[in-house]
């Protein structure tokens, strides 16, 4: 009697053994997943200077020549609700009509004070130049242009006012036909350059004289830029 109670015993004890082995055991406990540190944000990079531009290389300018004597090419100049003539208005007065500094600079030789403004003309972004040359105090006005502007952009010239939108000095301007050049001053054939250049020896008021210049930049047969100068030649 004895001996089946142990086996009895045994077995139920095996039995218990196996279904613990079999048993699916309890899963261990995923531990906290680590958050990836974001990465530093990179610093932006600063915005280029904007490029400074200057007379010497926004305006054409040809070789001097000797210019024939003539009527004279353009009198007072309209630009930006304002009537200007070479020789006597000067930089200080486009700076009290249209606001800023002038910048002065230039080759070694060629001195010159400028303001300049960016703005658009003919439908194009353009620069609009108002140039003394020389080193006179008084900074008189030599040359007033507008150039489409190229790959630099505005660079450091102003905002141009609404008013300037265009110059205008009786003869075509930005916009026109080279066949209204023609029509106009003459032969109107660009050179190697694209540019159309018309000279003209005049006499002043005061009894000197002066040379006066009309240089054209020219596009697919119509005009980008003008460039209109008077220099005293006495």
């Amino acid at each position: 009697m004895i001996r089946v109670v142990i086996a009895a015993a045994t077995l139920a004890l095996t039995a218990d053994l196996a279904l613990a082995q079999t048993a699916t055991p309890h899963t261990a406990a995923t531990p906290e997943t680590t958050a990836t540190p974001q990465a530093a944000a990179t610093p932006a990079k600063p915005a280029p200077a904007p490029a400074r531009l200057t007379p010497a290389d926004a305006i054409p300018a040809l070789a001097p020549a000797a210019a024939p004597a003539g009527e004279p090419l353009f009198a007072a100049i309209a630009a930006g609700g304002a009537s200007w003539t070479l020789g006597e208005s000067t930089l200080a007065d486009v700076a009290r009509a249209f606001g800023g500094k002038p910048d002065e600079g230039g080759p070694e030789g060629a001195p010159a004070a400028w303001l300049c403004f960016a703005g658009t003309a003919a439908g194009r972004p353009s620069i609009f130049w108002f140039v003394s040359d020389g080193d006179a105090e008084a900074q008189p006005l030599t040359r007033i242009a507008v150039e489409p502007q190229d790959d630099r952009g505005a660079g450091t010239c102003m905002p141009a006012p609404p008013a300037l939108d265009g110059i205008d000095a009786g003869i075509p301007g930005p916009g026109a036909r080279l066949a209204d050049l023609r029509g106009a001053l003459g032969d109107a054939t660009p050179g190697p350059r694209g540019h159309v250049h018309y000279s003209v020896s005049i006499a002043t008021p005061n009894g000197g004289a002066a040379a006066q210049t009309a240089i054209y930049s020219a596009a697919a047969g119509k005009v980008a830029g003008l460039s209109l100068g008077q220099i005293a030649t006495d």
